[in-house]
């Protein structure tokens, strides 16, 4: 099932996981609908390539942030960034 280019303009997502298995699929799902993601991984810098690549190939704009999930102060300081 595929979702109109602009299903999710205008909307602003937060994918944790989204280096590889469901969180990417999401994450790509969200991107060809239109959203702006913010792609979530623990390790800095791991992302970044891919949300270039992600941005040119879809209507979403991809960016990375970087936290661990299960530290509330990074969770913090990761959606600040948001």
């Amino acid at each position: 099932m595929t979702s109109p280019p602009d299903l999710l303009a205008g909307r602003t997502a937060v994918v944790t996981g989204a280096g590889r298995g469901i969180g990417r699929a999401i994450a790509e799902a969200m991107l060809a609908a239109g959203a702006d993601v913010w792609l979530n991984a623990r390790t800095p810098g791991s992302l970044d390539s891919d949300c270039e690549a992600l941005t040119s190939a879809t209507p979403g704009t991809a960016r990375p942030v970087y936290f661990d999930v299960s530290d509330a102060a990074e969770v913090s300081v990761g959606f600040g960034e948001v």
